[in-house]
């Protein structure tokens, strides 16, 4: 049985997804609101309320990540079998929403895994995805993930809730870790186009230095992991011949 939630992640984006909500809406599917320790909490379980929306919070700011793991826990829960994640600030396109979602009904234990369709991305934006896209080919080069920062994508929840142990970055590095666990645990990762729209004096919660930092070390650590684990392999096949 396919049994889909929306869970949009949220930190102090309540003007753009109040301007977003009504598309949201109109797709007809249960959405659970995971705030991130806004600073309009009240408002945003207010919105929530008159909206019929499932509202659950973080005590605090943890990061997207930790937003995530939230709202797939809640969504268990309720007993959903699938997760679609869509941002708060409305950037992708929701025309794309039922063919990912026909996707997923046929495909139930695959990750459906959005690939942006930029139209006025800024270049550091675009040419910074380049280069995450660069080292998951090597982290999982048995995958073909398209995009790893993508956050327009249909998860499978049990599937997902069995990798959580595994995971080590919560905020903007968590999209890319995700993906790559779920492919390493040979998850099949299947790639769709979206439209994306990088909205005029639009706000972003993205800090350059920091989570650059952050993601570099992200790569750094699943590199590691990725020939180590090669390496393993190589003893083991070594030593049983």
């Amino acid at each position: 049985m396919f049994n889909l939630a929306i869970i949009v992640p949220i930190y102090n984006h309540t003007c753009q997804f109040k301007r977003f909500l009504p598309k949201l809406l109109e797709l007809e599917t249960p959405i659970i609101l995971v705030d991130d320790g806004s600073s309009d909490a009240s408002e945003l379980k207010k919105l929530s309320d008159e909206n019929g929306l499932r509202y659950v919070a973080n005590p605090k700011n943890m990061g997207k990540g930790s937003a995530f793991v939230l709202g797939l826990k809640k969504a268990k829960e309720l007993g959903y079998t699938h997760i679609f994640q869509i941002d708060a600030d409305g950037q992708h396109s929701l025309k794309y929403f039922h063919l990912f979602k026909k996707i997923a009904q046929e495909n139930q234990s695959a990750v459906i895994n959005g690939t942006p369709v930029y139209h006025n991305a800024p270049k550091s934006r675009y040419y910074g995805r380049k280069i995450t896209n660069f080292w998951v080919k090597l982290e999982v080069p048995n995958a073909r993930i398209d995009d790893a920062m993508c956050g327009f994508r249909i998860y499978p929840v049990e599937d997902t809730y069995k990798i959580l142990s595994k995971l080590k970055f919560y905020r903007m590095g968590f999209d890319i870790e995700i993906i790559v666990r779920l492919a390493r645990q040979n998850c099949e990762i299947i790639n769709l186009p979206v439209d994306v729209d990088y909205p005029k004096n639009g706000a972003s919660n993205f800090k350059v230095f920091r989570d650059n930092l952050f993601i570099s070390a992200l790569h750094t650590m699943l590199c590691t992991e990725g020939i180590l684990n090669y390496l393993k392999k190589v003893l083991f096949v070594w030593k049983h011949q």
